[in-house]
């Protein structure tokens, strides 16, 4: 993915601010960018993983580019208590646990 391309990611990421980042201190982190990876934080994944997987497939949709799923991963940060394993294994994604 291109920077622009992450870049604009990032941008409808932040605009749903509400939807996903984790507050630590005073600040809100909702994506870090590294070339071409994006570190999405997520404060409730039963909700918001699913969310940020249809804005992703929005803007693959749009652009042609699309999420490599082989490559991506999940780390949770707290507690899976409550995500059904059913749903962790359909989406396809590396759960690092």
């Amino acid at each position: 993915m291109g920077n622009l391309n992450i870049e604009r990611i990032a941008m409808l990421a932040c605009e749903n601010v509400q939807t996903w980042g984790i507050q630590v201190g005073e600040s809100l982190h909702v994506i870090s960018l590294n070339a071409n990876d994006a570190l999405f934080y997520l404060f409730s994944p039963k909700v918001t993983l699913l969310r940020l997987l249809q804005l992703l497939a929005d803007f693959a949709n749009i652009s042609g580019l699309h999420l490599n799923r082989n490559k991506s991963m999940v780390f949770p940060l707290a507690s899976l208590v409550g995500l059904p394993l059913t749903l962790m294994l359909a989406l396809g994604l590396h759960w690092e646990l």
